[in-house]
């Protein structure tokens, strides 16, 4: 029986790689890529964010118990009334605290720098790699190797122009380094340019960022299916299991949450490089998903939250006597049962709507990036196709 909830378990993830890569991305990024990048998720940016989701919250909950025995002593009878008073509100605001500021930002940093740890020969133009000998040379060979691949770019440029200065010769007239020509036209005929055009470039980088983010999630699943939802060898454990299992493949979260950091991702690796916005930063980048995430994750942890609280009070108002007979819920069931499912509902269909139409926008950018570059090469020496009557 467990094997069967196991085996739903990696073949969800794997659903959501042959639709992602499978259907629509199986010529951006290869087979080994897509492999390598789920590995990473599974392996490493699990244990890594729960480690430090442990360390963040036991920081937390130790401040908050300072602070709680500290005010104890200031204010006495008094702070005890208010915190009764204001229990409920005190506890959701540590749930937002918890969704925002340690689960989402977590999570979302360790699938950014999951997806920059693998340096990838089909994402060789984002680490910095994609250089030449002679440029490796000028640099102070590779004890000087400069990581970021915007520095690595502007150097291509700025060796490209030097090569081609000319020079004096005795007689105070301009002539051109042949040699040095004939050596850049050498290199440049070895190097094997990216066939692939910058939307492909793009496409490959958001395909790596979701394997990466559902390797991630398939771990997840099962630690939370197995240790931290299930039902312990109980009876009914095996449907209690599957019922985690569809809720929280239902909602794709981490694999969305992913696409809409590949945005800035590309903005800052493609783009920036042929004229697009600069200066973005990993905050930029990951603040989209962490405001996905964030608020995913707020609308269950403040609902429990609430529904945790009312029962309280009513125990504490009315004692935690059980006579067998039926009691009324002390809150609003049709409230909080439409609000759970349709705010996240909402939540993912406004984040979809989001990275579809950002998407779509600069899929349109990246063409015309395209066509300049063609034109600038085509302008130096290329075909030019006629225009036609």
């Amino acid at each position: 029986e467990d094997a069967l909830v196991l085996i739903a378990t990696f073949t969800q993830s794997f659903l959501v790689l042959v639709i992602v890569f499978g259907i629509f991305h199986r010529s951006d990024l290869s087979f080994d890529a897509v492999v390598k990048f789920f590995a990473v998720g599974f392996t490493i940016c699990v244990p890594v964010g729960f480690m430090l989701e442990a360390i963040i919250m036991n920081g937390l909950f130790m401040m908050y118990y300072v602070a709680f025995y500290v005010l104890h002593w200031i204010g006495s009878d008094d702070f005890d009334d208010w915190y009764e008073d204001y229990y409920a509100y005190i506890h959701i605001a540590g749930e937002l605290v918890n969704a925002y500021f340690v689960a989402a930002l977590v999570e979302e940093l360790c699938k950014y720098y999951g997806f920059r740890f693998l340096e990838h020969p089909d994402l060789i133009f984002i680490t910095g790699l994609d250089r030449s000998a002679a440029q490796t040379r000028d640099t102070g060979g590779l004890d000087s190797y400069k990581y970021d691949s915007q520095l690595v770019s502007n150097f291509s440029q700025d060796s490209r122009g030097s090569d081609c200065e000319s020079e004096t010769d005795s007689r105070g007239r301009k002539r051109k380094n042949k040699r040095r020509q004939s050596i850049l036209r050498e290199e440049e005929e070895e190097d094997e340019p990216d066939l692939r055009s910058l939307q492909q470039q793009a496409a490959a980088i958001t395909t790596g960022m979701i394997c990466v983010a559902v390797g991630l999630a398939c771990a997840e699943n099962f630690l939370y299916v197995f240790f931290l939802g299930g039902a312990g060898g109980d009876e009914g454990s095996v449907g209690q299991e599957m019922a985690v299992l569809i809720f929280r493949s239902i909602f794709p979260i981490h694999a969305l949450s992913a696409a809409m950091q590949s945005i800035n991702m590309v903005r800052k690796f493609i783009e920036e490089r042929h004229g697009g916005e600069g200066n973005i930063g990993v905050g930029r980048i990951i603040f989209p998903a962490i405001l996905l995430h964030g608020t995913f994750d707020a609308i269950l942890l403040v609902v429990n939250a609430y529904i945790e609280s009312a029962w309280e009070r009513y125990e504490y108002e009315n004692g935690v006597g059980d006579d067998g007979g039926d009691i009324e819920a002390p809150y609003n069931v049709l409230a909080v049962n439409l609000i759970a499912p349709f705010g996240i509902v909402g939540v993912m269909a406004i984040s979809f709507g989001w990275y579809t139409y950002q998407n779509k926008l600069q899929m349109l950018r990246l063409a015309k990036y395209g066509m300049l570059k063609n034109r600038m090469r085509s302008g130096r020496g290329g075909f030019n196709a006629p225009n036609l009557v």
